[in-house]
């Protein structure tokens, strides 16, 4: 068998006569283990085992220096020499934040593709479209509306302004289309112009008067002239050095 060559343990000595692998440790664990085996059925023994014996419906532990595989524990004195082997593996709290490391990274890759391509946009168009700080540049697209008496008013940067009855879920009447951006009084005012005729009189437009506040919301609805619609804005791109001034802030 397998056990009558490696019983007992062989180790190597230096010219020096003493011997130095494997350590002292392991080859008398190794000796204790071979000594067990010894005690075990045709293991180690070098005598012929009965031919005539049928064969076992089940192994008995040590039967052929086969043994039930054991965990080792901190008693096993072999344990200190796989302790560098179990550092090695990876715990769950390490692998859990690596991968959160791996969805951080995919979406800052994400952000800076984003803002390559507003950055692309923004130098290609006309800078005096998105205002004087190019404040409208992020409220791009956004529409924005406010109930007043039987109407629905609604405007869209760079969009369409229109009026509608209340619960009214499309069409309306044209107020007008985007016009520009412009700095008056110390304002910005917002402009569509452009819009369908009022029945004997001027063509309609829309502009809205932006002030500062927290969130970007119309305030209020007016219609000063035939057809001339004003609305008020507050919203954080008038929070600057010119509200600033007008405020003394």
């Amino acid at each position: 068998t397998p056990w009558s060559d490696w019983c007992p343990p062989v180790t190597l000595v230096s010219q020096s006569g003493v011997k130095y692998y494997p350590p002292p440790l392991i080859v008398a664990a190794a000796e204790r283990r071979c000594s067990q085996r010894e005690d075990a059925i045709g293991v180690c023994s070098g005598k012929e085992e009965e031919t005539d014996a049928e064969f076992p419906l089940s192994v008995p532990d040590g039967y052929y220096a086969y043994y039930e595989p054991q965990v080792r524990t901190p008693a096993d004195e072999i344990s200190p020499f796989f302790a560098a082997m179990d550092l090695l593996r990876m715990p769950g709290d390490l692998t859990n934040a690596k991968k959160t490391v791996e969805d951080i990274d995919t979406k800052l890759v994400s952000t800076r593709r984003e803002l390559t391509k507003m950055e692309k946009e923004l130098d290609s168009s006309d800078s005096s479209k998105y205002g004087v700080d190019g404040e409208l540049f992020m409220m791009r697209d956004s529409c924005h509306k406010i109930e007043s008496g039987k109407y629905e008013y609604e405007v869209c940067i760079f969009g369409k302004a229109t009026q509608r009855d209340i619960g009214q879920k499309g069409g309306g009447t044209h107020l007008g289309s985007w016009d520009s951006v412009l700095m008056e009084n110390g304002h910005r005012t917002l402009k569509w112009d452009k819009g369908t005729k009022c029945w004997n009189g001027p063509v309609r437009s829309a502009e809205v008067i932006v002030t500062c506040g927290r969130a970007t919301k119309i305030l209020s609805a007016d219609e000063p002239e035939t057809c001339r619609y004003v609305f008020t804005m507050e919203s954080p791109i008038a929070c600057d050095e010119q509200f600033k001034l007008n405020n003394s802030l």
